[in-house]
């Protein structure tokens, strides 16, 4: 797994990262239910989000993943399978997780260089895959390889959104998991930090696991996001 072990990479000497985000002030947008007016991430800028838990989606009926899927519909990040299905216990591909986390920056419309990757090959792919190899969010599974129709594991998602925030230090790296703690060192900082700022309590909720190898829901990635978004 090339996504493993490995540091965040800055953009090569002479690459100048273009101004990325739909960041605002406060003064521009004062009910804006997010913290984090302008702050300025590695790889993109602060966005004002819309606060909402209502959504379309007939087939999102547990409690827990009302306030992810709204967040995701009220901004723009998901569509949905359909205009009434979400699909949330289905298991999202590392191309879905790149085109959700790059609708949660908003950054799809931003140029940046193509990636290197051979199998990535559809064009709504293009945009989102390019620009988490540009940031360093992703190095592929080999230099030419992205996988994009294989499933993300739940390590591997919040290691994007840790590198996706900077890759920041944590105050306590002692996560608590079970079945992270003894695993491979790359699974160590991402997901003390996803506890630390209350982005995930473990599978389930509130045990002493987190089912790093488990794949990655749907729902999981809604709650993951609206989570990182109200600690930025």
């Amino acid at each position: 797994l090339r996504e493993a072990g490995r540091r965040a990479r800055r953009p090569g000497r002479g690459a100048v990262p273009p101004r990325l985000g739909g960041g605002v002030e406060p003064a521009e947008v004062p009910d804006c239910p997010y913290l984090g007016y302008g702050t300025r991430y590695r790889s993109f800028e602060v966005p004002c989000w819309t606060d909402r838990s209502s959504h379309a989606f007939a087939d999102v009926t547990a409690a827990w993943m009302q306030q992810g899927v709204g967040f995701l519909s009220a901004n723009a990040i998901t569509t949905g399978k359909s205009a009434t299905r979400f699909a949330p216990n289905d298991s999202a591909t590392r191309g879905e997780a790149a085109a959700f986390l790059a609708r949660f920056a908003k950054v799809t419309n931003i140029p940046v260089p193509a990636h290197p990757f051979g199998d990535v090959t559809a064009s709504w792919q293009q945009g989102p895959v390019s620009w988490l190899a540009f940031y360093a969010i992703t190095t592929g599974k080999t230099p030419s390889t992205f996988a994009p129709d294989d499933r993300v594991t739940r390590a591997e998602f919040v290691t994007f959104l840790w590198r996706l925030a900077g890759s920041p230090t944590v105050s306590n790296p002692d996560h608590g998991f079970t079945d992270v703690e003894g695993g491979p060192g790359w699974w160590q900082l991402p997901v003390a930090w996803a506890k630390e700022l209350g982005i995930t309590t473990g599978k389930p909720a509130g045990s002493s696991t987190f089912s790093p190898n488990g794949d990655v829901t749907r729902a999981e990635i809604a709650a993951f996001l609206e989570r990182f978004a109200r600690t930025v």
